[in-house]
């Protein structure tokens, strides 16, 4: 019996591989780690425990509402668009090869269609679903079902998608501001969500002018697009050669 069960074992470690998943669920399984969930600090200092309290703190901020530049979005969307030459249409390979290169273990949408279930449509399915693609892109309107979605917070864990990385949150929020205001006069250094903007002229007033009329730009499009900008984590530093009083870098009526 201790034979026969050593052999079980063995060929069950045989048996797990990287491609499936199954040496990881083995390796939880053995370590037996509860996940853990901390808690998330409130902006009255408290402490959010509850996962409905944890989920108010994920709401858009009011306060940074801007009604005008929201209607302005709203009339541009509704705008018919520029005459132009009809885009290429897919077909129905395009389609099918999207699919085939879908990653195997993707959590499925709104819907619930997976990689399986994608994967087995009929021949007749696919030329059906390559008419609505072509459709969207023709009439530029995607279907109201297409734009809901389904967000589960996870926490950080130290082990996790490294920063900078394609997966990483921080790429799409690079994505997210990519439109934002730059200057001939400033220089700018972007690491995820970090931001550095540099001036530099021989005339520290000069320098001030040109550093603030750029954090005055990206202010206006923070609130434009409802960022908002954590003011108690930047700071301005001043380098000069020579002693003397340099003028104050204001950011959201901060010094």
């Amino acid at each position: 019996m201790s034979n026969f069960r050593n052999q079980s074992f063995t060929n069950y470690i045989a048996s797990l591989s990287f491609k499936d998943g199954s040496i990881w669920k083995a390796i939880k399984k053995a370590l037996k780690e509860k996940p853990s969930y901390p808690p998330l600090k409130q902006p009255n200092n408290t402490w959010a425990i509850e996962d409905p309290v944890k989920a108010d703190l994920f709401k858009p901020h009011n306060n940074i509402n801007n009604p005008a530049f929201s209607n302005e979005i709203e009339q541009s969307l509704l705008s018919p668009l520029q005459m132009t030459l009809p885009p290429k249409a897919f077909s129905s390979a395009e389609v099918q090869y999207c699919i085939d290169t879908f990653p195997k273990r993707k959590a499925p949408d709104f819907d619930l269609i997976t990689y399986e279930v994608a994967k087995h449509l009929a021949r007749k399915t696919l030329i059906l679903l390559t008419y609505i693609f072509n459709s969207i892109i023709r009439l530029s309107y995607f279907p109201l079902q297409w734009k809901f979605t389904i967000i589960i917070v996870i926490p950080k864990s130290e082990v996790g998608v490294p920063q900078g990385v394609i997966t990483a949150p921080a790429v799409l929020f690079n994505i997210f501001i990519a439109d934002q205001s730059t200057s001939p006069h400033t220089f700018v250094a972007k690491y995820a969500d970090d931001k550095a903007i540099l001036s530099t002229h021989e005339n520290p007033i000069i320098a001030f002018i040109q550093l603030q009329s750029h954090l005055s730009r990206l202010e206006s499009w923070c609130r434009n697009w409802k960022v908002k900008i954590n003011e108690s984590k930047s700071c301005h530093i001043t380098f000069i050669l020579k002693h003397q009083i340099c003028p104050q870098i204001f950011l959201l009526t901060t010094s």
